[in-house]
C-alpha cells in the first residue's frame, strides 16, 4: 500500500509572495501620498509667508504720507530689506522666497501711486498684489 503525500508548501510560498507584493504596492502608493502632501505643505507655507509680507509692505505704503516714509517703515519691518521710495527687494527666507515691489505714479489721476508687489521663489511667482494709494500733493 502506498501513501500519497500532498505537498502544500508550493501553494503557501505563492501565497506569501502575493501578500508581500500587495503590501509593497500599497506602501509605495502611501509613500507617494506622503511626498505629495509634504510638497503641498511647503507650498502653503510659502504662500502664507508671501501674503503676510505683501500685506505688511502694502500697509506701510497705505499708512504713510509719502513713498519715502513708507520705504523707511518697510526697512524697519524687515531687517534685510534693500528698499527705496521707488523699488525694493526683500529676502523673506533662506529658501529663496523674495519680495519685490515697484512704486510708480499713476499717469491717469494726480496723486494716485501704484504699488506692484510680487513674491517669487526660484523665478516662479508665488503671489502678486497691486495696490493703489493716494498721496496728497503738498504745494
Amino acid at each position: 500500500m502506498s501513501i500519497k503525500k500532498n505537498s502544500r508548501s508550493g501553494i503557501f510560498l505563492i501565497e506569501i509572495i502575493l501578500a508581500i507584493l500587495f503590501f509593497a504596492l500599497a506602501s509605495s502608493v502611501c509613500l507617494s501620498f506622503f511626498a505629495e502632501s509634504r510638497q503641498l505643505s511647503a507650498d502653503a507655507a510659502d504662500l502664507n509667508n508671501a501674503v503676510a509680507a505683501s500685506i505688511t509692505v502694502s500697509e506701510a505704503f497705505q499708512g504713510s504720507d509719502t513713498p519715502e516714509a513708507a520705504a523707511r517703515a518697510v526697512k524697519m519691518s524687515f531687517d534685510n530689506a534693500e528698499v527705496s521710495a521707488s523699488h525694493g527687494e526683500i529676502n523673506l527666507d533662506e529658501d529663496g522666497l523674495i519680495l519685490v515691489y515697484d512704486v510708480s505714479p499713476s499717469s491717469q489721476v494726480a496723486g494716485i501711486t501704484c504699488i506692484a508687489i510680487s513674491v517669487k521663489k526660484d523665478a516662479e511667482v508665488v503671489y502678486d498684489l497691486i495696490r493703489e494709494v493716494y498721496y496728497e500733493e503738498k504745494f
